[in-house]
């Protein structure tokens, strides 16, 4: 298989992957839904793809950089939270404005896994505060809108040009490069989006700063990559990974209820 067709193959896998879940998330509710959707999804293909493509070791070095792209979206999460009350598009465009400026600077300078590391675990406990305590952000009432085809479309081009893109990009730039752009904020700028419109700001606001909080799971994730993609192959890394992430999340679960 060439490489542009392995690029085409991740655009549809990943906008499948993410429409069904939302689909799921939708119709059978929050308790199912949100473990679904709060799953690793771009960045497990684009791990897979980079290592199909450039091998596990390649791989394992773009997952490395995962923690400096969710502090990254952390802090754009948190600036539209602030942002959204004036206006969805001002909100959109500051805070994607803001992850394009981070996420050129971090390039220019690759950390360690464990300054990668300390440097999220800062943003994570800077970011929940301010909007526990600072912004204070409460879930209001759920209103009984689904999605429309458009925008599960949407969402799905979202997805899978985001891993699309990332597959691309590895075929050309080093891995620390390729694992920070894997975490492009494709899915949360659209789930934004599409949020405000159906649901308001404030349940967008909401559901932003759960998944602030819930993006640990990620690092977990790719924490396990790190560690088994060299050693054990992509199959079991992955499987291992995922796994990790699943139990990760169900523990998660009654916290972050708390939060909301």
């Amino acid at each position: 298989m060439t490489a542009a067709l392995h690029v085409l193959l991740a655009f549809v896998l990943a906008g499948a992957w993410i429409s069904t879940a939302t689909w799921i998330a939708e119709r059978r509710g929050s308790r199912i839904g949100g473990l679904l959707v709060n799953l690793p999804s771009n960045l497990l293909l684009s791990l897979i793809f980079m290592a199909v493509l450039r091998g596990p070791e390649y791989a394992a070095g773009a997952a490395a950089a995962v923690p400096v792209g969710m502090g990254i979206n952390s802090v754009f999460l948190i600036l539209f939270i602030w942002l959204v009350p004036r206006g969805l598009a001002f909100a959109t465009a500051v805070s994607l404005a803001f992850w394009f400026v981070a996420a050129a600077v971090t390039t220019r300078f690759p950390l360690t896994w464990l300054q990668s590391l300390v440097l999220y675990a800062v943003i994570l406990v800077v970011t929940v505060w301010l909007a526990e305590r600072v912004l204070k952000v409460r879930t209001p009432e759920q209103k009984k809108k689904l999605f429309s085809p458009l925008q599960f479309l949407a969402r799905a081009a979202f997805a899978g040009g985001l891993v699309a893109s990332a597959v691309a990009i590895s075929l050309v730039a080093g891995s620390w490069v390729t694992g920070v752009f894997s975490t492009f904020p494709a899915v949360m700028t659209s789930s934004m989006v599409i949020l405000t419109l159906n649901q308001g700001p404030d349940f967008a606001r909401a559901t932003a700063k759960i998944l602030i909080f819930s993006s640990v799971n990620i690092l977990v994730y790719s924490h396990i990559v790190v560690a088994t993609y060299p050693t054990l192959g992509v199959v079991p890394g992955t499987l291992l990974a995922y796994a990790g992430a699943v139990l990760f999340v169900v523990a998660l679960r009654p916290v972050s209820e708390r939060l909301a």
